[in-house]
């Protein structure tokens, strides 16, 4: 649904090449290694990068574990998921040396255990990123206010995001690789690509207590990338498609499953 991200995408991950640092400079790395990337909330799956007081410049991330590789632009205290569940981890930074190419400026190994991996899909993080103060997650405390159940809840938050919301064409046909969705942005517009929509729909959710991961990958009822959702409803992740059922145009009446065989997970946050 948005051609130009996964591209871009592609891009980011072809760029990084990795230039083998000398002996001289790996104390270097390791200082810098210490003083960027922060693990003091590990315990609840996330990883700070944050480059203040450091001399090291940094322009990207990979989060790595076994064959599974998350890549990110640079941002000052970015909050990084590690969602690909318990076990060992290699956080590396990346300099830009010129034009693609790159070399690695720090790495740390991050041992991350957790005994309920839902606990990760509550947390602000780099992608889905929520606070109390936000003018979204005020409106999902009153869409939910006196409701019981998480079922209650998430198909209030569904009902209001597929009711309001409308698709933008024009902003999926310009979208540019690295955006990353501003929920409140949205809130005001009312209007988005399926990014906006599983970010927004996914924010709103883990701030009522609801676990909700943002998907990324193919779906068999849309041509191009897409995002989605999986919401932890009743002991399972069931499958969530908003931006899909905004556009089918009924009045939703509660929260539609999808059939996970419908599509291919590519990416979670």
């Amino acid at each position: 649904m948005y051609p130009n991200l996964k591209k871009g995408l592609l891009q980011l991950l072809a760029a990084v090449i990795l230039i083998g640092a000398s002996g001289n400079a790996s104390l270097a790395m390791a200082k810098a290694a210490e003083d960027i990337i922060d693990t003091s909330e590990l315990e609840n799956g996330i990883v700070i990068i944050g480059n203040t007081g450091s001399e090291v410049k940094v322009d990207k991330v990979r989060v790595i574990k076994g064959g599974v590789v998350y890549t990110y632009d640079y941002e000052n205290a970015m909050r990084l998921p590690l969602q690909s569940g318990s076990g060992e981890y290699q956080v590396v930074l990346y300099s830009l040396v010129k034009g693609t190419s790159y070399k690695q400026v720090a790495s740390k190994t991050v041992n991350y255990t957790t005994d309920d991996e839902t606990a990760l899909y509550l947390q602000s993080n780099h992608m889905v990123t929520w606070d109390t103060g936000m003018r979204t997650i005020k409106k999902a405390a009153e869409l939910t206010k006196g409701l019981k159940t998480d079922s209650e809840k998430a198909d209030a938050i569904y009902n209001y995001i597929v009711n309001t919301y409308e698709y933008d064409s024009e902003k999926a046909k310009t979208v540019r690789s690295g955006y990353i969705p501003s929920i409140d942005n949205i809130f005001t517009s009312k209007k988005g690509i399926c990014y906006d929509y599983s970010v927004s729909f996914a924010a709103m959710l883990r701030s009522v207590g609801i676990p909700a991961q943002v998907i990324m990958g193919q779906s068999k009822d849309v041509e191009g990338y897409h995002a989605w959702n999986q919401v932890y409803l009743k002991g399972k992740w069931v499958t969530v498609d908003t931006t899909f059922d905004a556009g089918v145009g009924a009045q939703a009446v509660g929260l539609k499953e999808k059939k996970e065989a419908g599509f291919t997970i590519e990416k979670r946050y």
